[in-house]
């Protein structure tokens, strides 16, 4: 496990631009394993409100698709378990994590920040405007798709590899933005090496 309190390279500025919230969609549950994504989460909810958004737990075909919200009592972190009939097929997969989305959302204030940790989550938020785009490749995912990897890098506003001081510069740019304007997406900066194989946390 990475260790935090003895390493320098978490800058104390680390935090939010004010006024914003932030959605991290990841395929690890909150609770699997706490490293560094964890870390963030928590230390980004010292300065407005942090959803951390699962993968779907599968229910039974009976039941309606549903969201499960509770609150990390030591992080203040919001983490949101969608349930899903199981089997679904894909289609409506997306249409149901879309919906159940959307409900959330309106109970949530904006501007947000889009932190994606896995690709294929795209599928379902695509439609979420945001003032700037996060995709976090510091977590391995096993069966990445190419198409979504490429989209997702081309509308990315800050690709994160562990370099936080680079992320504390962009959401310092943002910060400093009179207006909700976006950021401009950083383009396929990355060599295509690194998003076959990134870098662990």
């Amino acid at each position: 496990m990475f260790d935090f309190a003895a390493s320098s390279e978490v800058p104390s500025s680390l935090s939010l631009p004010p006024g914003h919230s932030l959605i991290c969609f990841s395929h690890l549950r909150w609770n699997f394993e706490f490293h560094r994504l964890q870390y963030l989460m928590s230390r980004f909810a010292r300065s407005g409100r942090v959803v951390y958004w699962e993968e779907p737990e599968e229910a039974t075909p009976e039941c309606e698709p549903a969201l499960g919200v509770r609150t990390c009592a030591e992080s203040g972190v919001v983490i949101v378990t969608p349930s899903l009939p199981e089997p679904m097929k894909r289609l409506d997969r997306e249409a149901a994590l879309r919906a159940l989305l959307n409900e959330f959302l309106t109970e949530e204030e904006g501007p947000f920040i889009r932190w994606y940790c896995d690709p294929e989550m795209l599928l379902f938020t695509r439609h979420l405007a945001s003032a700037a785009t996060v995709y976090d490749m510091t977590l391995p995912i096993a069966g990445r798709v190419p198409v979504l990897e490429r989209e997702l890098r081309r509308i990315a506003h800050h690709i994160f590899t562990g370099d936080t001081a680079a992320l504390c510069a962009t959401f310092g740019e943002l910060a400093r933005r009179p207006d909700p304007t976006p950021l401009t997406p950083v383009n396929d900066l990355l060599p295509s090496a690194l998003v076959s194989e990134p870098q662990a946390g």
